[in-house]
């Protein structure tokens, strides 16, 4: 059996202070929220690039 451990690399934020008050749907007027990550990710993830679907 293989194992793999897994290691958060940073961390969702946004505005949002109250997890009953989220909307269920990001449509439902959620407001917006951005990834930060790890000092020592950055290097690895600098050509990363977003994309709109």
């Amino acid at each position: 059996m293989r194992t793999f451990e897994v290691k958060a690399i940073g961390t969702v934020e946004s505005f949002l202070t109250d997890p009953g008050s989220a909307p269920r749907q990001a449509d439902e007027g959620a407001p917006g929220a951005w990834l930060v990550f790890e000092p020592q990710m950055l290097e690895g993830l600098r050509s990363l690039q977003s994309v709109k679907r």
